[in-house]
């Protein structure tokens, strides 16, 4: 088995990090049977009243407590880690220079992560594939003609 799929830890909530970067893995919320991992920092946020707590960047306050995703973990960020990576999905190499493509994901709105609202793209010297579902970007993208 490879690094990226071993070594998860379940998150146990509010201040069980220190803060930093860590690599972080969970079901989309939008997309049936897409697992995304991607880069992103806990930091120290306020939360209404009393210390400020260690928390997510990309976790949600309602004004009464903080909400992560169910099913959420995380492990400790390798340096050749990739902002983003979408679990099961094969891509092929650029077709023009040979080399490897990543993921790139933009936030359909302020403050999104991955596994939230927004689009999936492969992008490489002159080749660019974007969609909601990157299931469907990769099928573009791993099609030659």
């Amino acid at each position: 088995m490879d690094k990226a799929m071993c070594n998860w830890t379940d998150y146990d909530g509010i201040n069980s990090l220190p803060v930093g970067e860590y690599l972080w893995r969970v079901s989309h919320q939008h997309l049936d049977s897409v697992v995304v991992q991607f880069r992103d920092k806990v930091r120290l946020r306020g939360h209404g009243h009393g210390d400020r707590v260690a928390s997510p960047k990309f976790d949600y306050w309602d004004g009464y407590r903080v909400h992560l995703p169910d099913g959420l973990q995380y492990r400790s960020v390798d340096r050749n880690d990739p902002a983003v990576t979408v679990e099961g999905i094969d891509l092929l190499t650029c077709p023009f220079c040979g080399e490897p493509v990543m993921w790139a994901f933009h936030a359909g709105f302020i403050g999104a992560a991955p596994h939230q609202r927004g689009s999936f793209e492969i992008k490489h010297c002159f080749a660019d594939v974007q969609r909601d579902d990157p299931r469907k970007a990769a099928e573009l993208w791993n099609t030659r003609t």
